[in-house]
């Protein structure tokens, strides 16, 4: 039914729709980088082995390639658990209070990991210059890139942290109105 306040809630469900768009969006591209790194550090370990193994001459590099990948993906997949609300929390404590204290505890340990993860990908940055000028033993490229995931996976949690909280906060007030 059109009335006069049916106008008002338009820009938020617009809003929703779009960041939820962007969360998924960003989900989509974080899950299929992970899954071609896990292909391919499957094959990176798969001919270190063959030729260690069978060849009698191993690569010197697989191994560390195979580090830098699994260190990307674990970085990379944080961003979708903090989507989806599998990141570790203190579930039982916040499951353990009545309904509005722990919508209120639940918040403030979104809010504890928003300053964690600022704090981290603000150091991340640091850390990425500071490695700079340092270069891996094997490979021989520079650190910088295997430790750019530090702000990069930072930047990718804090982006779905405040989107997921976003909608959670919005569709508490909806669920409130619609009861």
């Amino acid at each position: 039914m059109s009335g006069p306040d049916s106008t008002k809630d338009a820009p938020e469900v617009g809003f929703r729709t779009f960041t939820t768009n962007i969360s998924e969006i960003i989900d989509k591209i974080v899950m299929w980088i992970c899954a071609i790194l896990l292909i391919l550090m499957t094959l990176d370990l798969l001919m270190g082995v063959f030729c260690r193994y069978v060849l009698l001459s191993p690569f010197i590099w697989t191994e560390e390639v195979s580090r830098y990948m699994m260190i990307w993906v674990a970085g990379l997949a944080m961003s979708s658990c903090i989507k989806r609300g599998e990141h570790l929390t203190i579930r039982f404590l916040v499951d353990f209070f009545p309904c509005g204290v722990a919508f209120v505890l639940d918040l403030f340990l979104r809010v504890i990991l928003f300053g964690f993860l600022v704090i981290l990908t603000w150091y991340g940055v640091d850390l990425v210059h500071t490695n700079l000028k340092f270069s891996s033993q094997a490979l021989d490229i520079s650190m910088a890139f295997p430790v750019s995931v530090v702000p990069v996976s930072g930047a990718l949690m804090l982006i779905q942290l405040v989107i997921v909280t976003h909608l959670r906060l919005t569709s508490r007030g909806k669920g409130k109105e619609s009861e």
